[in-house]
């Protein structure tokens, strides 16, 4: 699809959602479909529409889409059914761009992490969070010598918000593929590549001897990333870095460029982000002394949809900025002399799998 295309087919499909389903700013709108190019067509469609996007992943179990559905209560779902009337439909609505309703403050998406409680929660993330960081992302990225992003991330994970808004803000060509599993099937499909994944999957690429020379700029979050992987990566002609932070600072808070085994750290906050290390009774922690991550600034999400204790527990008054916010993550680190961040580990028992969070308490 070009840029034309795309835009006009999500201005047409934004249009039949405004005038099938009466949408407004702020409501819900679920996506239940393959990955295909009718997914960012959906996506840019509902958010033109100026609802939010509450994606669900076709694999995921019955189970979980239930709950996710039923948790949202989403007032549209967009699955191949829907595709299917809108295509029947789609020539008698406008290619042009339609008046935006949204303010800075209105919903965007909601993600849905694993929950401690057994259930999954939803992150709210509004508009101006997304806006802030894919800012960041144009500065930091602005230079970075690559045409074609692999987009491998599940639209469930935060991972894709950067795979898919930051490539179509700056003009880049974002390739889908059905999963990570297919990343050796397209390095050879261009000579600049953005590859933004798990550390797990970049170490399976290793371990099966893929050729990574097409790979200009490598991201790797989700998290921590070995140093066997970046001994085995040449730093120099790409560019690598790790990145961090939770669903609920908007995909990342923190970053650093790596350039080899020895400077493997969380790095510093990105634009607009401020990041505490904090001891049990919510004090700085002098540098060097591992305490609690939290973060605040532009990033922070509204909150979890439906659960409003838990949001009031994780997303609390900043104690050193008044009328702000911070979130807790439950993660531990501690500041290095450098002025960057040493990730070491949970505070509870929640573990990570291929980047995905898992909560002992839901697999119970």
């Amino acid at each position: 699809l070009t840029y034309r295309q795309l835009n006009e087919q999500s201005n047409q499909l934004a249009a039949y959602l405004r005038s099938t389903y009466a949408v407004q700013a702020g409501e819900l709108v679920g996506i239940l479909l393959k990955r295909s190019e009718l997914l960012i067509v959906s996506i840019l469609g509902v958010l033109k529409s100026g609802a939010a996007y509450v994606p669900v992943d076709p694999d995921y179990p019955e189970e979980r889409i239930a709950y996710i559905l039923a948790d949202s209560a989403c007032k549209v779902l967009i699955d191949e059914v829907e595709i299917a009337k809108f295509k029947e439909v789609a020539g008698e609505y406008s290619k042009a761009n339609l008046a935006g309703i949204n303010q800075g403050e209105d919903l965007a998406y909601i993600i849905y992490t694993s929950g401690s409680t057994g259930h999954p929660k939803g992150v709210m993330i509004e508009h101006r969070n997304a806006c802030s960081f894919l800012h960041w992302c144009l500065e930091e990225f602005g230079a970075a010598d690559f045409d074609t992003v692999l987009g491998v991330t599940s639209i469930c994970f935060d991972l894709s918000v950067f795979e898919i808004f930051y490539t179509l803000s700056t003009g880049k060509k974002i390739r889908l593929l059905s999963n990570a599993l297919a990343i050796p099937l397209h390095l050879n499909t261009t000579e600049k590549i953005l590859l933004n994944t798990v550390p797990s999957v970049v170490g399976n690429l290793l371990n099966e001897n893929i050729d990574l020379s097409a790979v200009k700029v490598l991201n790797m979050a989700g998290e921590p990333v070995p140093h066997q992987t970046i001994s085995a990566l040449d730093c120099h002609r790409m560019e690598v870095r790790n990145l961090y932070g939770p669903s609920e600072d908007t995909t990342y808070s923190t970053f650093s460029r790596i350039w080899d085994e020895t400077s493997i750290t969380i790095g510093r906050p990105i634009s607009n982000t401020r990041i505490y290390i904090l001891n049990e009774g919510d004090r700085l922690q002098p540098a060097g002394v591992v305490g609690e991550i939290c973060i605040g600034g532009a990033g922070l999400a509204r909150g979890y949809l439906n659960k409003e204790a838990l949001s009031a527990e994780r997303f609390v008054a900043d104690p050193f900025l008044i009328g702000e916010r911070m979130y807790k993550t439950g993660d531990l680190g501690r500041w290095l002399a450098d002025g960057t961040i040493e990730f070491s580990g949970r505070k509870d028992d929640q573990v990570k799998i291929r980047g995905y969070r898992i909560e002992p308490g839901e697999i119970e």
